[in-house]
């Protein structure tokens, strides 16, 4: 009898195994087209406007507002890499501000690999190779890329209202802000609640030995901290699409709004690098209607270079930081 309970469980195993075996290339064929078409329409786009893309006047405003972008891009990026040591020192995983900086850095250069989940699982694996408990960085990643989400979702939906109306008009401004403050106390709620007492299938999956309590403010701060990196983002590409067209662009609040709604677009489909193309596409169809679409394309093209070589850069740093010897934790 419990040789057949044996063989009946693997059985299921075995069929599970098969049925996400089935599944797998049907969704990275999915990412794949998505991936294709957005490519597509921002070459067709490209194309249509090629002489206001090629036609770069590379003016000392240009090279200073690019400078300043690039510093934007890198400031973003360590504001991403205190505020997750910074949650970490929440879930008490014994780490520096040095060390988290050098795996966050390191580990952001694999997002230009394809599936764009590298960066996170390369996290994890530089954490468990420093000696750090593994299923408390899985969790901190897991609410970061949550709160981004969260955070992006509010920004996007609250650029949305915004943008279908007039943008004197106040009170679409006042609706605006209510929504990102309800968005904002909705998640620390919902998240406050489930790691105070978190269910029986998250306590096995990251072996909890107990509740995780988190202040109300502590997660209000936190989603704020995202909203801020998201700012940090449209300020870069304000800069850049301020130096290609030589003055300040129309409806500048609705930049980092486009610039949230073109990141998540490159997270939620999978399968392109750092979301290579997407989002790339998604900000000229979001920015386009405000902006000449010329200079909309210019900037998203010279925003992916910048977000290469601030990358890059960061990468050297943590490398740097991670050959170096650092202080220990507390």
């Amino acid at each position: 009898m419990l040789s057949v309970q044996k063989s009946d469980s693997h059985g299921g195993a075995s069929s599970n195994q098969r049925g996400v075996a089935y599944w797998k290339p049907i969704r990275r064929f999915l990412a794949l087209c998505a991936t294709v078409l957005c490519l597509a329409y921002f070459g067709v786009e490209a194309a249509r406007y090629s002489d206001a893309v090629m036609k770069l006047r590379w003016t000392w405003l240009l090279v200073a507002t690019m400078s300043g972008a690039l510093l934007m891009q890198i400031g973003c990026a360590l504001l991403d890499a205190w505020s997750w040591r910074w949650l970490l020192k929440l879930f008490e995983v014994p780490t520096t501000l040095r060390q988290s900086l050098a795996v966050f850095s390191m580990a952001q250069a694999a997002k230009y690999l394809p599936g764009n989940i590298a960066q996170h699982v390369g996290r994890v694996v530089l954490a468990r190779q420093a000696g750090w408990h593994s299923e408390r960085v899985i969790l901190s990643v897991l609410i970061e890329n949550l709160f981004a989400l969260g955070a992006g979702g509010v920004l996007s939906v609250s650029g949305l209202m915004i943008s279908t109306g007039p943008i004197d008009d106040s009170r679409r401004l006042i609706v605006a802000a209510a929504v990102m403050t309800l968005g904002w106390l909705v998640m620390a709620i919902l998240f406050r609640r489930t790691l105070a007492d978190p269910p029986m299938f998250l306590r096995k999956c990251l072996t909890l030995d107990a509740p995780l309590p988190i202040s109300h403010r502590d997660l209000v701060l936190y989603l704020g901290i995202h909203l801020v990196s998201f700012i940090f983002m449209g300020c870069s590409l304000i800069l850049l699409l301020w130096g290609l067209a030589g003055n300040c662009p129309p409806a500048i609040w609705l930049v980092p709004c486009g610039v949230a709604v073109a990141w998540i677009a490159g997270f939620v489909i999978p399968g392109a690098p750092a979301g290579l193309g997407i989002r790339e596409a998604v900000l000229t169809l979001f920015l386009s209607p405000h902006i000449e679409i010329g200079v909309v394309i210019s900037a998203a093209l010279l925003w992916r270079v910048i977000s290469l070589v601030a990358d890059a850069f960061l990468a050297g740093v943590g490398f740097s930081l991670s050959r170096t010897p650092g202080d220990t934790p507390a």
